[in-house]
């Protein structure tokens, strides 16, 4: 399969490669601390993700989320 796509490497897919720089730095906008002191991220998922799937990635990592209809976004803090 490598051959026919011409594929150079596979490597792991490490979750700080798609997080900001400021997330890492832990520079915040002030409109993204929550009352606990913990943050407030707005995380995407592709369309093709059941909803569940969704909700129990965040449940896993959040104590509270909040669903925007209508697209794939949700916003969770901890």
């Amino acid at each position: 399969m490598i051959e026919k796509y011409t594929i150079a490497a596979v490597t792991p897919w490490k979750p700080e490669y798609k997080i900001s720089s400021e997330l890492m730095d832990g520079d915040f906008e002030e409109w993204a601390v929550a009352e606990n002191g913990g943050i407030k991220l707005l995380v995407t998922f592709y369309d093709d993700l059941d909803k569940k799937d969704m909700e129990s990635l965040l449940e896993r990592y959040s104590s509270t989320y909040e669903i925007y209809m209508g697209d794939s976004s949700f916003t969770g803090s901890d």
